[in-house]
């Protein structure tokens, strides 16, 4: 049994976001400000690079996975077709470099990341200029490979 004397609720979620939006406008505050007011830094690019190459390999871990149980055949025939193409070296070497790069800087960063959480022991060692070292360490390392 509905009653008609139901008290209203206060102002909706959408009537909320509308007002934050005004006063957003009026004020005259920019849309998207955490792009534009950093500075860009190695520590920065390095996560974005993380989360990338995170994202990156998931993908192809699951699109490898899919295309297994979905194509015809197995492993070795796709294998014997790659062969039969008579790519040149250097596809080949750069199609594993681009397979193998992902791996590595997504581990190192991981292990680095770890590590230095791990024994984070001043209020220094947060400061992201603390950070450079590493990150270029693991660049080079990266790089090296």
């Amino acid at each position: 049994v509905l009653s008609c004397s139901a008290v209203p609720m206060g102002t909706s979620s959408k009537d909320e976001m509308q007002t934050f939006w005004d006063k957003n406008s009026r004020l005259n505050r920019p849309m998207s400000p955490h792009i534009t007011i950093y500075r860009w830094s190695i520590p920065m690019m390095m996560s974005i690079s993380h989360r990338g190459t995170g994202v990156a390999l998931s993908s192809g871990i699951s699109l490898f996975a899919l295309s297994a149980l979905v194509l015809p055949g197995d492993f070795t025939s796709h294998l014997d077709l790659v062969r039969s193409l008579s790519l040149g070296p250097a596809l080949i070497y750069s199609a594993k470099f681009a397979l193998a790069f992902p791996v590595m800087y997504h581990s190192l960063n991981g292990f680095r990341h770890l590590v230095s959480a791990t024994y984070r022991k001043t209020p220094a060692a947060l400061e992201t200029s603390s950070n450079v070292p590493k990150g270029q360490v693991l660049v080079q390392q990266a790089d090296s490979r």
